[in-house]
């Protein structure tokens, strides 16, 4: 069997099930997902939420979690250590070694039960099972009453969704770029192309500080909407927005990476950043998928 510890936001947790649900599908074998260990010490209280998708696989019980936690963190160096030098079939607890795209990870043979721990952001994972996870990943309850107020607005219009992510301690978009927040200067550009691809857009803005983006956008010419649902607080919520706009404008965040991969539209233009982190101690080279925009 495989399992998965799953950790972080919703688009984290959404990047480790489909990396780990094509390993499963590609041995033949069962997938469990851990949604306890990996939030036991997290900085912002996230918890397991995949519960609002049609996922397939079942949790993996406390016990079974435990046999392979138990591994020491002298055993996990050394199987650490090992991954660069065998095949990765062989280890009991697989974790990732780097943040772009693995093909040891991707074109895993298992030969005996495995533990995978990582974020593995590239569509590179999975794009083999693509229209199994778009139904997984359909959603198991209808709208709230604000999103249907919302879809409504969107359906009826040339959609595009703009996602700002920002961090508690910045205070303006051209400042916050260096803490790795997409710059002002991203978001016009981003902004303009769309002008120009499609008339009579609508921009639904979609944010964790929405009188922040309120304050810091200029879009002339366009309509705005800036979604501020009084009703679920659930992420997902905003995601099933995010999906059904007709094309995004993309944060570099793995949450809005989904709204726009999960947006079914034929003809889409996603929208996303040339550079991912302000650092480049990380490489996200292949987080952003080939037939996206970067900019």
């Amino acid at each position: 069997m495989v399992i998965v510890g799953l950790k972080g936001g919703l688009g984290n947790q959404l990047f480790q099930y489909a990396a780990a649900k094509n390993i499963a599908l590609e041995n033949q074998t069962e997938l469990l997902i851990d949604e306890i260990t990996g939030f036991k010490e997290d900085p912002y209280n996230r918890s397991f939420a995949l519960f609002d998708f049609c996922i397939e696989s079942k949790s993996a019980s406390p016990i079974l979690i435990k046999s392979f936690k138990n591994t020491s963190k002298i055993g996990k160096l050394f199987q650490y250590k090992i991954q660069k030098l065998f095949s990765l079939g062989y280890l009991k607890f697989l974790h990732e070694r780097f943040y772009h795209f693995d093909s040891r990870i991707a074109n895993l043979k298992i030969r005996k039960n495995i533990y995978l721990e990582g974020y593995f952001h590239s569509e590179k994972y999975f794009k083999s099972i693509s229209a199994q996870i778009q139904c997984e990943f359909e959603f198991k309850s209808k709208p709230d009453d604000d999103s249907v107020l919302y879809l409504k607005k969107i359906e009826s219009a040339n959609s595009t969704s703009l996602h700002i992510r920002k961090y508690d301690d910045t205070k303006n978009l051209e400042s916050s770029a260096i803490y790795g927040v997409c710059s002002l200067t991203y978001y016009q550009k981003a902004i303009n192309y769309i002008q120009e691809k499609i008339p009579n857009s609508t921009f639904f803005i979609f944010s964790d500080d929405i009188e922040f983006a309120r304050n810091q956008l200029i879009i002339e010419d366009s309509k705005v909407e800036y979604v501020n649902r009084k009703g679920s607080s659930r992420a997902s919520e905003d995601l099933r927005l995010m999906a059904s706009c007709k094309n995004n404008i993309i944060a570099n965040s793995t949450f809005s990476w989904w709204g726009a991969w999960l947006n079914k539209s034929p003809d889409k233009i996603v929208i996303a950043p040339k550079q991912w982190l302000a650092t480049y101690k990380y490489d996200y080279k292949d987080v952003v998928p080939e037939d996206w925009l970067k900019l």
